[in-house]
C-alpha cells in the first residue's frame, strides 16, 4: 500500500511535467474513485490557488535550496544569498512541498509534538483612548460613529476614521494603542494612513492645525503620509525625530529594543536626535538604524519588503537570528519561548511566514526547512 501511494505522489508530479503514460492515468483515475478523501485531495493539489494560499510562505523563498540554505545557515550562521529560479520550476516545486504538508501519510508531518490547543494568530484589535480619557475598544469588523468636540470619529473596516472638524480654542489628543496579538489602522484628519502593529501606541491630535502635523509613536507602524509641501509630518520617538513631507515608511521603536529602525519606501525623510543633533537623510531602499546605547546612528540599503511584510499579512526574513524572530512571534502569538540549547538563539533563518496562520504551522515550515525542532507545551515553545 504504502509503495501504492508512492506511484500515486510520482504520477501527481508528472502531471504537473505534462509526462505521465496511458497506464499511469488509469492507475490515478482508480485512486481517485475508491475515496472520497482521494478526490478531494487530488482536487486541493490541483487547485493551485489553494495550494498557494496553504503554501504563501514558501512562494517568495527559492524553495529547492531552502533546506539546504538554511541547513547552512544553522550551522555556519553566515549570510547565503538565496537565487531565485523561473516561475514554472519554482511553481512545481511548491507543488511537491504541497504533497508533503496535505498527503495524510508523510511521517514528517507528525515530527511537531501537537499542542492541548491551538495557538492562534492574533487580529485586529486595539484600544482607543479619546481627550477625556474615556476608552473605546475596537474590535474586528467593529462599526461605530461618534463625536468627539467637533470631531466625527468613524469605526469601520477594522480602521478608525478621522474628519477635520470646526478647529476650536484647545487642541484634543486622542490614544490608539495595541495589545499583544493585536493590529489596527487608523486614517488621521489630513488623510494620513497609519498601521500599528502589536504592543504599540500612537498619540496624535484629532484635527492638525498650524504649520505642522506631529504624532508620538511607542513601538511599530507604518506611514502612508499625506503630501502637503505647506505643512511637514513629524514623528517623534523619545529624543529623535522622522521629519517627512509625502512618503511612506516604516518605524520600529520598541522600548526593549536596543536598536530602533526607520525604513523608508517612497519620498524622504529626515532623521535627527535631538541629543546629538545629528540629522540623517534617507532615501527610498534605506534603513536609519538608531544605537540607543551608544547614541550612533548608521544608514543602510535594506529590501524594504523585510521590514512591511507584515502589513501585507507575512513574516519575512532574511538570515534573522532565531532569537529576534520568536520576539516577533512572541508579540503576535502571545506564546512564552524557551531555548533549550543556548547557541540557538543566535542561530538564523531566512523565509517566508504566513501572519495569519496558526503557530503550529509557523512551526512545521520552520521545521520542514531547516535544522530547528520544537515542542509545544500550552503557550510555552521549546526550541532546540
Amino acid at each position: 500500500m504504502h509503495n501504492r501511494f508512492e506511484k500515486i505522489k510520482d504520477i501527481l508530479i508528472g502531471i504537473q511535467l505534462g509526462k505521465i503514460t496511458p497506464e499511469e492515468q488509469r492507475m490515478l483515475e482508480e485512486w481517485r474513485k475508491e475515496k472520497v478523501i482521494h478526490e478531494r485531495l487530488y482536487r486541493r493539489l490541483m487547485d493551485r490557488e489553494h495550494t498557494c494560499a496553504r503554501l504563501s510562505a514558501l512562494e517568495d523563498i527559492d524553495v529547492d535550496k531552502a533546506f539546504i540554505l538554511n541547513q547552512k545557515l544553522l550551522r555556519r550562521r553566515s549570510f547565503v544569498r538565496v537565487m531565485y529560479r523561473s516561475l514554472p520550476y519554482a511553481a512545481l516545486l511548491i507543488f511537491m512541498i504541497g504533497i508533503i504538508l496535505l498527503w495524510p501519510d508523510t511521517p514528517r508531518q507528525q515530527s511537531l509534538p501537537l499542542a492541548e490547543k491551538m495557538i492562534l494568530p492574533g487580529s485586529r484589535k486595539a484600544e482607543l483612548v479619546l481627550a477625556d480619557g474615556t476608552s473605546v475598544h475596537l474590535y474586528p469588523d467593529m462599526r461605530k460613529t461618534f463625536q468627539d468636540g467637533s470631531s466625527e470619529v468613524v469605526v469601520k473596516g477594522n480602521a478608525v476614521n478621522y474628519t477635520d472638524g470646526v478647529k476650536g480654542n484647545k487642541m484634543a489628543w486622542h490614544i490608539i494603542r495595541t495589545p499583544l496579538g493585536g493590529e489596527y489602522s487608523i486614517t488621521l484628519s489630513d488623510g494620513t494612513q497609519v498601521w500599528l502593529n502589536a504592543m504599540s501606541e500612537l498619540k496624535y491630535p484629532v484635527y492638525f492645525d498650524g504649520k505642522e502635523r506631529r504624532v508620538e509613536l511607542k513601538g511599530e507602524a507604518f506611514f502612508q503620509v499625506k503630501t502637503d509641501t505647506t505643512c511637514p509630518f513629524y514623528v517623534t520617538m523619545e529624543d529623535y525625530r522622522l521629519k517627512v513631507l509625502g512618503t511612506s515608511f516604516n518605524v520600529k521603536a520598541y522600548d526593549e529594543d536596543e536598536c530602533w529602525q526607520a525604513t523608508l519606501c517612497t519620498g524622504q525623510i529626515n532623521l535627527s536626535d535631538s541629543r546629538s543633533q545629528e540629522t540623517l537623510v534617507l532615501a527610498p531602499g534605506k534603513q536609519a538604524v538608531c544605537h540607543r546605547n551608544t547614541g550612533k546612528m548608521e544608514v543602510k540599503e535594506v529590501d524594504t519588503a523585510l521590514f512591511t511584510a507584515w502589513t501585507k499579512g507575512e513574516f519575512r526574513f532574511d538570515n534573522t537570528s532565531i532569537e529576534n524572530i520568536f520576539t516577533v512571534l512572541q508579540r503576535w502569538y502571545k506564546i512564552e519561548v524557551f531555548y533549550l540549547n543556548a547557541h540557538v538563539r543566535q542561530e538564523v533563518f531566512t523565509g517566508k511566514l504566513p501572519r495569519f496562520d496558526n503557530l503550529q504551522v509557523i512551526l512545521e515550515i520552520m521545521e520542514k526547512v531547516s535544522d530547528l525542532q520544537f515542542e509545544m507545551k500550552g503557550n510555552t515553545v521549546f526550541i532546540k
